[in-house]
Parts: structure tokens; C-alpha cells; sequence
């Protein structure tokens, strides 16, 4: 299947994770859905398929609201995921590389976290074919903006 040039509606997620089918996507705006809200976390579920993402992931927040309501920072990741053996087992792995960002001032700089399927589930685990890499910032920040490509 290929989803390229969709524009969503930032409450449906354009796609969901399933078995049997290559996905290809590109240039879709607001496919994710809503930005959910769990275990003090914001956060969204980039679906996975055949095991690897390799996706550009933009974050735009204000990370320090108890501050100016005009603060406002952006910073790009690179964010994996991957599957490799650990002890024998396959074991899927999720990962990021910083590609830039606004320093640090006043605000914080800009940081994510990563898990697989659940906002606690983790940064590996046995390997399956089809799961979700979450992108997770604090509860707290506002004016917050994720854009994944």
C-alpha cells in the first residue's frame, strides 16, 4: 500500500499497524491523529510495518509554560526503529538522533522520548513484525505541534 500526499484531520489516524502488506508513506500532513495524554506524557503512535521506521520526527512546543506564553522552540530527530539479535532472540530496538534544535535559554531545549506500543512500554523487547514507536514529550508543555515524516 501507498499513502503519499494525504492530509488528515489530526483526530483519525490515516493508517493503523497491521500484518501482511508493505506501506509506503510520504508527504502526509496531520495523519497521526490526536496527540494522546498518558502517564504524564504527550504523545502519538507512529504505526510500524515489517519491522523497521525510519521516520524524520519535528517537535514544536513551548517547553517551559510556567514561563512566557510566547516561548516556542523546534527540534528535528531522526527516530528508528530496528530489529538485531540480543543472546540469540530477534529483540526490536527504537532509537534517535538529534538532527537540530533551538538551544537551550530561559527553555529548556527540546528532547522526546521513545517507546514501543504503550507511553511505558519500553525501548526494546521481542521482536514483532507490526507495533507502534510512541514520541513522547512531558504533559506539561503547550502549544505542542508533532509533525512526522
Amino acid at each position: 500500500m501507498t499513502a503519499v500526499h494525504n492530509i488528515g484531520d489530526d483526530v483519525l489516524p490515516l493508517i493503523n499497524c497491521f500484518t501482511g502488506a508493505k506501506v509506503f508513506l510520504g508527504d502526509n500532513q496531520k495523519w497521526l491523529g490526536t496527540i494522546q495524554t498518558g502517564a504524564s506524557k504527550k504523545y502519538v503512535k507512529i504505526p510500524t510495518f515489517d519491522g523497521q521506521l525510519n521516520a524524520i520526527v519535528r517537535i514544536t512546543a513551548n517547553p517551559l509554560p510556567g514561563g512566557s506564553a510566547a516561548y516556542r522552540k523546534t527540534a528535528l530527530f531522526s527516530v528508528y526503529r530496528y530489529t538485531d539479535a540480543a543472546g540469540g532472540a530477534a529483540t526490536d530496538y527504537i532509537a534517535k538522533t538529534l538532527l537540530s534544535q533551538a538551544p537551550a535559554g530561559t527553555a529548556p531545549a527540546i528532547d522526546i522520548d521513545l517507546a514501543l506500543d504503550t507511553v511505558t512500554g519500553g525501548g526494546s523487547g521481542g521482536s514483532v513484525p507490526n507495533r507502534y514507536v510512541i514520541v513522547a514529550v512531558p504533559e506539561s508543555w503547550t502549544k505542542l505541534d508533532i509533525v512526522v515524516e
